[in-house]
């Protein structure tokens, strides 16, 4: 009776660690950040300059972050925004962070939506100021 039991007891193990090995681990999901930084909105002066809204150091913030998650396996898409120069910055303007937001339609994934620049309040609400 022993046997019966002991030879039971190994089946149902053999069928249970069976099971297990053909259940398939779910994949991991798609993790996609959104990283931006404005350092200049007055494009006739120089980053952090007297008596302009432009900022120091959000565009190093936003950089930083975006190696950072890129490291880490994360599909990263910034916009920078430190130069003079508009042309170069275009990829943080408000269509193109727009755009951006509207092409990330993955429900199965995560999104990181990372902003450093101005923000203000605006009809009682927190708006960012790209």
């Amino acid at each position: 009776m022993r046997r019966v039991k002991s030879k039971t007891a190994v089946l149902a193990a053999a069928v249970v660690l069976l099971l297990l090995a053909a259940c398939a681990m779910p994949e991991a999901p798609t993790r996609t950040a959104l990283v931006y930084g404005i350092s200049i909105y007055d494009t006739s002066a120089g980053e952090g300059a007297n008596g302009t809204d432009n900022l120091n150091y959000t565009d190093n913030d936003a950089i930083s972050i975006a190696a950072m998650l890129g490291n880490k396996g994360w599909s990263v898409t910034s916009g920078i925004a430190n130069t003079q120069i508009p042309m170069e910055s275009q990829d943080a303007t408000r269509a193109a962070l727009e755009a951006d937001i509207y092409s990330t339609t993955n429900p199965e994934g995560l999104v990181l939506f990372y902003y450093s620049g101005h923000g203000s309040i605006y009809g009682g609400e927190a708006a960012i100021i790209p």
